[in-house]
């Protein structure tokens, strides 16, 4: 599998969708595509307030620490920094588990995700990330039925009343396990101390 097969098969899928009404199309990653990488993983691509997009047709060139808008990823820039000094964190990619671009999470239906499951995994077998570290509780839910996961730990945190779940595990077959993290997103409405003790949570000194 290459990036044109998984774009002909992103496609395919697309075509058979519930949100290919709305001619929003899909995307697979905002980043140049590296094997054994630091993937990060949102839930799907968003659609600003009269946005038109395309369907992506190539490998996009600029490189994660060269964005000029992260969009929400650029608030997790600097823990990803301070938490994994020794990972070429400038070389992330960035992706999202549902290529189809949406206005709000809860327009991708169930037949959306059942269409773009099947991408993700044959992304991650293209990748083979060294690690996986997901923003997205929907994807967290998602993926704990594909890929072999097994959770390790988890725990939530709880500040100004409000819980935050975060918890860590692993993946793969055949006796390769690669370490995954489900951390809050970054647009998520929680305190900035809930949030650093998540992260030490993930990547203990």
């Amino acid at each position: 599998m290459n990036f044109q097969e998984l774009l002909n098969e992103t496609q395919i899928a697309y075509e058979k969708s519930d949100i290919k009404s709305h001619n929003w199309f899909y995307s697979i990653s905002s980043t140049p595509l590296k094997e054994k990488c630091t993937l990060l993983v949102g839930f799907n691509w968003g659609v600003g307030k009269n946005e038109i997009h395309k369907p992506q047709q190539e490998i996009p060139s600029i490189k994660f620490k060269d964005l000029k808008d992260k969009g929400s990823f650029q608030r997790v820039y600097l823990p990803l920094k301070k938490y994994l000094p020794l990972e070429d964190i400038d070389n992330c990619v960035q992706t999202n588990f549902c290529f189809f671009r949406s206005e709000k999470e809860n327009q991708i239906t169930e037949r959306d995700l059942a269409l773009s499951t099947p991408l993700f995994s044959l992304l991650i077998d293209m990748l083979k990330p060294k690690m996986v570290i997901g923003f997205s509780r929907t994807f967290q839910k998602h993926f704990s039925k594909i890929k072999s996961y097994t959770e390790i730990e988890a725990t939530g945190i709880t500040l100004n009343n409000k819980t935050l779940f975060v918890s860590k595990g692993t993946f793969g077959e055949n006796g390769t396990q690669v370490p995954i993290y489900f951390l809050p997103h970054p647009n998520a409405p929680f305190l900035d101390e809930a949030r650093k003790k998540a992260w030490e949570f993930c990547f203990p000194d």
